[in-house]
């Protein structure tokens, strides 16, 4: 139990926030408390959504924008498995790589907007961080933490 001291020493601003933190109740309110706390998140989600959809009656466009949101989202994973994939043909053999190679195609020649969609989400996510800057601090001369000497 708190002392009327310690709670008269609270500022202002912290018994807002603990007022604020109240839990939500009604699931539309939590729905859209998430939607405000990850607004970009939300709206991709609703984008893929509607691009399903809509990939039922226009399969390339909608692919193509199922595959745009796949590459942004995947493009780190993405742009790693394309590095390694040399190394994953020397490893494993011809054989899978060409089981492998042949999937892809078959991949591309029933979805190609979702194949393209994709590359395109890819480059474009690489190139913006790219062209990002770099948010690394710079080096510092003697970095490293000096022993304290013996006595």
């Amino acid at each position: 139990m708190s002392s009327p001291t310690e709670e008269s020493k609270e500022r202002p601003e912290e018994k807002a926030k603990k007022e604020k933190k109240k839990p939500i109740s009604s699931l539309p309110a939590r729905l859209l408390h998430m939607i405000e706390d990850h607004f970009i998140d939300s709206m991709a989600y609703i984008l893929l959504a509607l691009s399903l959809l809509y990939s039922l009656f226009r399969p390339f466009t909608g692919g193509a924008i199922v595959g745009f949101i796949l590459g942004l989202y995947l493009s780190a994973q993405i742009l790693s498995l394309s590095r390694t994939f040399r190394n994953f043909l020397l490893s494993d053999g011809t054989f899978k790589g060409f089981v492998l190679m042949a999937a892809v195609v078959a991949l591309v020649i029933s979805a190609p907007g979702l194949c393209l969609g994709t590359v395109l989400g890819t480059i474009f996510r690489a190139l913006s961080q790219a062209a990002a800057p770099s948010e690394e601090p710079e080096e510092k001369e003697n970095t490293e933490k000096k022993a304290p000497p013996k006595e």
